[in-house]
């Protein structure tokens, strides 16, 4: 009986982020065509379902446009192309290395204070790595900027590093709206 229910929970999960429910594949890929010869994939961005409560300015799909650490520009791998999807109290990050899976799952509140806008995350029970912490978010049209220490935890100042080598490194991460 565990056995399928697990095997039922990693059916879903591929179906989720690979494009099933969806016109296309999470990420663009390459497959071989009948010829042998690269075809590529569609760049579909995972499905997500619609939640209800107060995510609504920020509920749907994003891909990531920018990144930076400390400051200065960034290609980190585990970020760059990826796909976050809010839906709901619940953020899924895909990247791009990890095709057809949320390599992250959260769950989120959010906060208004006088420190700004922000959000209070936590891993979801199973996902891995555990972390939880803070990520401040400032939204502009459909564009999305998010800050927060890497490996989480504390609240960010701002937007800015307290100097170009702190330690843990500032990162912003700049999403455009998808859908």
């Amino acid at each position: 009986m565990h056995r399928a229910l697990a095997l039922l929970s990693v059916i879903w999960l591929i179906a989720a982020c690979s494009g099933v429910f969806d016109a296309g594949p999470l990420i663009p890929t390459q497959v071989a065509s009948s010829a042998g010869e690269p075809e590529p994939r569609s760049t579909a961005p995972p499905p997500y379902h619609r939640g209800t409560g107060t995510t609504s300015a920020l509920e749907g799909r994003w891909q990531t446009s920018a990144i930076t650490m400390n400051g200065r520009p960034s290609q980190d791998p585990e970020m760059t192309g990826a796909w976050w999807i809010f839906q709901g109290d619940e953020l899924l990050v895909c990247t791009s290395h990890n095709l057809g899976q949320p390599t992250s799952r959260y769950t989120f509140e959010m906060v208004s204070d006088a420190g700004g806008t922000a959000l209070r995350i936590s891993s979801k029970p199973g996902s891995i790595p555990q972390e939880s912490g803070w990520m401040n978010y400032e939204l502009t049209g459909q564009e999305l900027r998010l800050a927060f220490f890497d490996g989480l935890g504390r609240r960010p100042n701002g937007f800015a590093p307290e100097s170009p080598r702190s330690e843990p490194k500032l990162v912003v991460v700049t999403l455009r709206r998808v859908d």
